[in-house]
Parts: C-alpha cells; sequence; structure tokens
C-alpha cells in the first residue's frame, strides 16, 4: 500500500510531482506542476493541463491515461521522459525548462517490476 512519489525542481520554487500508487486498485500514474505558483495536474480540466517537451518533442498532457491512445502516449513518453536531455514544461503561456540530471536513475523503466507507474488503459 502508498504511494510512490517522484519530484523533480527547478531549484526557483517550479515542480514535477508524480504519483504512482503502488497497488492498481488505488489508482494510476498522475502528475501535479507548480509553474510560478500556480497548479496545474495531469486531468482534463482545461485550466489544469499541462504539456511536457522532451528533447523537443511535444507531450499533450502525457500523464493523462484514462483512455486507450492516452496509455500508448505515455508509455512512449515515459521512456523518452527518462532519457531526457532537455525538458520543458507548458502549462498556459508559460513555460519552464526544468535539470534533467539524475531522471534515468531515479526512475525506473516502464517494465520493471519495481515500477509502481501504471496506465490506466
Amino acid at each position: 500500500m502508498g504511494v510512490s512519489e517522484f519530484h523533480v525542481s527547478d531549484g526557483s520554487g517550479n515542480e514535477i510531482l508524480i504519483s504512482c500508487p503502488n497497488e492498481i486498485e488505488d489508482g494510476y500514474v498522475s502528475a501535479t506542476v507548480i509553474l510560478f505558483g500556480e497548479r496545474y495536474g495531469s486531468d482534463l480540466s482545461a485550466q489544469s493541463q499541462f504539456d511536457v517537451v522532451v528533447d523537443g518533442k511535444l507531450y499533450l498532457n502525457p500523464f493523462y491515461t484514462d483512455c486507450r491512445v492516452c496509455g500508448e502516449i505515455f508509455r512512449d513518453f515515459w521512456e523518452d521522459f527518462r532519457n531526457a536531455g532537455t525538458l520543458d514544461i507548458i502549462a498556459g503561456d508559460r513555460k519552464v525548462s526544468f535539470p534533467v540530471n539524475g531522471l534515468k536513475s531515479s526512475l525506473p523503466s516502464l517494465n520493471s517490476v519495481e515500477n509502481p507507474c501504471k496506465s490506466s488503459w
């Protein structure tokens, strides 16, 4: 039981928090970002969505996995995210670059039995 959390900060108060329930019965991967004091989430609310740019490739709301296509996008995104050379978060008209040091060593491969981050599809 419980939740595994992964956190990335740019050192200026901007943050990414990825939450992964350790048991499927408790839910699926979700993420929250804080940009300039405003909170955005991976739900479908238009005001709260955020997108991720990994090495120049745009992923629209990649932590939302509650549809078949969304689950496929998440699986493609996750490995790119782990191996990112550059990482930007876009929410509304805001864009913030985040450090990528240690992402690969901190985030388990999606296929790893040790990875609790599961798509709902």
